[in-house]
């Protein structure tokens, strides 16, 4: 599935080398982790959502820009990555001299992982399982190429997920465990595994 990213589904400007390298490093983790089961979206957008958290996380974030264009219809992910931007624990493992590209990487998996079930668990709680059907059923990284109808469709979604999530926002801070979570589980994995054998048979 990360081979079928292109360009349109980044939400950020980018060029082609961030596909390039992003798709190297999951050929390289693909047999220590990977991502093959639905969460929020399906699984090829699920691998698309992974993409965007690890341009999110790059060392270089700063001279990265959103595509504000793409903004306008996907208000639920600028939340998430308004949030994920001004998070301590994120900030703190995106910089650490330490970090390597495979850690950025397993965040990635990892917070894609996690926020996505969060998500199924809040639409669930909310009693909105039918938007969570139709975002299996879109192509969610596309949707700003869709002829009106749809986008109204989607439009509608996204206000009612927003307003989930500011509710949440504003009541709980599972958010920031979830991240936190997310973070550490990147951190131990990288030492059980990266630092083990698995890695030198990786590498050769």
């Amino acid at each position: 599935m990360y081979n079928q990213i292109t360009i349109e589904h980044s939400l950020f400007f980018i060029d082609d080398s961030y596909i390039t390298n992003f798709q190297q490093l999951a050929e390289k983790m693909k047999p220590l982790l990977t991502i093959d089961e639905l969460g929020y979206f399906n699984l090829e957008d699920m691998w698309i959502a992974a993409f965007n958290y690890w341009v999110l996380s790059h060392p270089e974030e700063k001279n990265i820009v959103q595509s504000f264009d793409k903004m306008l219809y996907y208000s639920s992910d600028q939340i998430m990555i308004s949030a994920i931007k001004e998070d301590y624990y994120f900030n703190y493992f995106r910089s650490h001299p330490n970090t390597t590209p495979e850690h950025l990487y397993i965040l990635s998996i990892l917070l894609t992982k996690n926020l996505t079930s969060w998500y199924v668990k809040l639409l669930k709680i909310n009693n909105q399982r039918p938007l969570m059907k139709r975002t299996h059923a879109r192509h969610y990284f596309l949707m700003h190429l869709q002829d009106l109808s749809q986008l109204q469709s989607f439009m509608k979604d996204q206000a009612s997920f927003v307003k989930i999530l500011i509710h949440h926002f504003s009541h709980s801070n599972e958010f920031e465990r979830l991240i936190k979570k997310s973070c550490d589980e990147a951190s131990f994995f990288y030492q059980d595994f990266i630092e083990s054998r698995s890695y030198q048979t990786l590498e050769k």
